[in-house]
């Protein structure tokens, strides 16, 4: 279940159709635009032509499983209040928006809170977060760790667990592990103890992780500068990439790549399949770890 992220320039539907010339099962869109406000809603016929064409569209026989990333602009740990009212507006509607077009989940960086403590920052977005899942049927929302720069909450699994600990609606979230913000946080993975010991603290914390963001680090270990390269490129390399997404509990959950593709245009069909082969021998190196 390796697929990337597409552009749904040309129409939602684009995004199906670039799906399956990728040969991705996995796909993650921008239902609306990341780097503005106000959208018009899509007119009812666009979402139906949509619903009817995830519904037809297959790759490897089984229907196509959509994310949708939200907007950058959100903040939902802002003490602006006018920035907090706008991000949690925009997450509700981007949820919402997802529900109408049967998107599984919306991906989130929950936001920065530069001029708050952590603790006041961590209960105002589990606050915002609850209002946003007001109005949420079927689309879970994944919070997703983050490279850690500034005041950015989600840099660790542990701080990711507190805000979800106390979120009402919590068979409505989940997680997304993204391995270039792992490793740009300062987190390690080129061993299987530094991998077991991750698997371990992802149980006790967030285990219910329902996505992967795999990518490579166009930044080293601990710069908490959220830079991503294409796979085997970067400072993570191929073995670490490997033993992360082959270990037992990352080996089954959907992976995204956002990969910036030879082109710098996104992710192509060759990286999907690089991809594969770093699952499958992350599988051979852990099967062959065991005495």
């Amino acid at each position: 279940m390796i697929g990337a992220h597409v552009s749904t320039q040309g129409g939602l539907i684009r995004s199906l159709e670039r799906a399956v010339e990728l040969k991705a099962p996995v796909i993650q869109i921008f239902v609306r635009s990341p780097r503005k406000w106000i959208h018009p809603p899509p007119a009812d016929s666009i979402v139906a032509d949509f619903i009817k064409s995830l519904e037809a569209t297959k790759v490897n026989k089984n229907q196509i499983i959509v994310f949708n990333h939200a907007s950058y602009l959100i903040n939902l740990a802002s003490n602006e209040r006018d920035l907090e009212l706008k991000s949690t507006r925009a997450l509700t509607e981007e949820l919402m928006l997802c529900d109408r077009l049967n998107i599984k989940a919306a991906i989130v960086h929950v936001g920065s809170a530069k001029q708050s403590s952590r603790a006041n920052a961590i209960k105002r977005v589990s606050k915002n977060i609850n209002l946003c899942l007001e109005n949420t049927v079927h689309t879970k929302l994944l919070l997703e760790n983050t490279a850690g720069a500034g005041g950015t909450l989600g840099r660790s699994f542990e701080e990711l667990a507190e805000i979800h600990s106390k979120v009402e609606r919590k068979d409505k979230i989940g997680f997304c592990i993204d391995t270039q913000h792992l490793f740009a946080s300062g987190i390690e993975y080129d061993s299987f103890e530094k991998v077991e010991i991750i698997t371990r603290i992802i149980k006790d914390t967030i285990s219910n992780v329902e996505a992967i963001h795999l990518n490579d680090s166009k930044t080293p270990c601990g710069s908490n500068v959220d830079r991503h390269e294409n796979l085997g490129k970067g400072h993570i390399g191929k073995k670490p990439l490997q033993l992360f997404i082959g270990n037992r509990l990352m080996k089954d959950k959907p992976i995204i790549l956002e990969v910036p593709g030879k082109l710098k245009t996104g992710p192509q069909s060759e990286d999907i399949r690089l991809a594969n082969s770093y699952l499958k021998a992350g599988i051979k190196l852990w099967q062959n770890s065991k005495p």
